[in-house]
């Protein structure tokens, strides 16, 4: 059937802008999309165990180590030490401060480090945040109780005693590029033996200099797919 020219040249103009629109849809890049990689666990951080390694991404590359150790000298004298190490001199821990402890074990040793903060679910951890200790050990927990005939002497620091589900902040690096991730743990109250732990969780972002929110296990969906988007061109992307 004939069209009358008026309707030929609109349809004509239509389907040139339609063909303008897809070909931008070609070529504009879309935008990094957040990726959040969760792993639950439930690995316990055992008194005198040895320490407990964490690779966040996989990569058999261990990015940070737990420590648990108690000890005591004569009966007269125990101490109790919980503590997170970056296990790269460029990976970091969320805390403050600076500290250093007498820790005896087999010996007395000096452990040093800034007190890693027990952050709650909601926390943002990135490239802004001002306590982002590069390379510091973070102490958790430290319990110092010393007795004699005369008098007892008992000092408790760190965040994380008795707590559930608080989470240590996370800097680390992939490919040279750094990258931030969250893990997450459940401290138990001093016993004569020491201090129970568990990690129940971690996560990291896996794109570069990109904040974590603590706690968050997915990323969101940034793609922008629908079909007005499409018909729109360039200009239905942000």
């Amino acid at each position: 059937m004939p069209l009358n020219a008026g309707l030929e040249r609109s349809l004509a103009s239509y389907a040139a802008a339609a063909a303008a629109g897809c070909a931008s849809v070609l070529w504009v890049a879309p935008p990094a999309e957040a990726e959040i990689v969760y792993t639950p666990t439930n690995t316990p951080i055992p008194i005198n165990g040895g320490p407990v390694p964490l690779d966040l991404n996989h990569d058999g590359m261990v990015d940070f180590s737990f420590t648990n150790v108690s000890g005591n000298w004569s009966g007269a004298v125990f101490n109790f030490l919980l503590a997170a190490i970056p296990k790269q001199p460029s990976n970091a821990i969320w805390g403050r401060g600076s500290r250093s402890f007498t820790v005896w074990r087999s010996r007395y040793t000096e452990f040093g480090g800034g007190f890693a903060g027990a952050l709650q679910a909601g926390f943002k951890v990135g490239p802004d945040n001002l306590y982002l200790q590069r390379g510091k050990n973070g102490i958790m927990g430290f319990y110092r109780q010393s007795a004699s005939s005369s008098h007892s002497n008992t000092a408790t620091y760190g965040q994380w005693w008795n707590t559930k589900s608080r989470y240590l902040g996370l800097q680390f690096v992939i490919d040279g590029e750094e990258h931030y991730g969250w893990a997450r743990l459940e401290v138990g109250t001093t016993k004569q033996g020491g201090v129970p732990a568990t990690l129940t969780g971690y996560a990291y972002e896996t794109i570069p200099n990109k904040p974590i929110i603590v706690g968050k296990t997915k990323g969101p969906d940034d793609r922008q797919g629908s079909l007005g988007a499409l018909a729109a061109g360039s200009a239905g992307r942000p």
